[in-house]
């Protein structure tokens, strides 16, 4: 692997874990800490390819309906879900109870739906300057490295 490459990913890897963190604060400070499950989920890291770097995310699956929202009239949550949830605030004392509880409020959301919260948009909205000038100064860095090398290397033949 070039210095070029080393210091390419590592400026990324730098990004991917800096997204990764603001993106769990988004959560956090949205209110969307339930079962943390989701919070934790939150995973970035940097892929590559046969010519290109690409930082890839992953999430629980909760977190798309958290971004999209869900339009009223739409499909129920699924009542594992919203149990797990209940569950989790203690909003119950029984098995029975929390399904009641957990019926009513699948028929509410399909009555009233849920707003959309892009808390991935806000993050990448409120660091899109610091995002360009870290992957550009990555860039430059590595393409100094490079040309330093070749410059040295053509050194060498003379």
């Amino acid at each position: 692997m070039s210095i070029f490459t080393q210091q390419l990913e590592m400026q990324l890897h730098q990004v991917a874990t800096f997204l990764q963190e603001d993106i769990k604060r988004q959560l956090i400070d949205d209110g969307h800490t339930a079962t943390g499950e989701l919070v934790d989920s939150i995973k970035a890291t940097v892929a590559r390819g046969s010519n290109m770097y690409v930082i890839e995310g992953n999430m629980a699956k909760q977190g798309q309906f958290i971004i999209s929202g869900r339009q009223k009239g739409a499909k129920g949550v699924p009542i594992d879900a919203l149990v797990k949830w209940i569950q989790n605030k203690n909003f119950s004392n029984g098995v029975k109870e929390t399904r009641g509880i957990a019926f009513a409020i699948q028929s509410s959301i399909k009555e009233k739906g849920i707003k959309a919260d892009d808390f991935i948009g806000k993050v990448f909205d409120k660091n899109k300057g610091f995002i360009s000038d870290k992957i550009n100064n990555a860039v430059k860095i590595a393409l100094d490295l490079s040309l330093t090398n070749l410059i040295n290397n053509a050194k060498q033949f003379q």
